[in-house]
């Protein structure tokens, strides 16, 4: 993968817009819920920091650090 990537929720609306550097998750420019409301992304820019990972409902359910593009946990 290389650029930007969106993903969508089962009705339709998007879920998450990510951009990929050869294969390496580099930003997450935005999450929502099901129902659209904005959800915090995270801090992951440039291929460090941290991604928040929700579900449809908008919880929280994972929390995941990254070092140049590359999950650490």
């Amino acid at each position: 993968k290389h650029g930007s990537y969106q993903y969508f929720h089962s009705n339709g609306n998007l879920w998450t817009e990510r951009i990929y550097n050869m294969g390496r998750l580099w930003e997450v420019v935005s999450n929502f819920d099901l129902y659209g409301n904005s959800k915090d992304p995270g801090t992951l820019k440039n291929g460090n920091g941290v991604l928040f990972i929700y579900d449809e409902n908008g919880n929280l359910i994972a929390k995941k650090s990254y070092k140049s593009g590359q999950a650490l946990n």
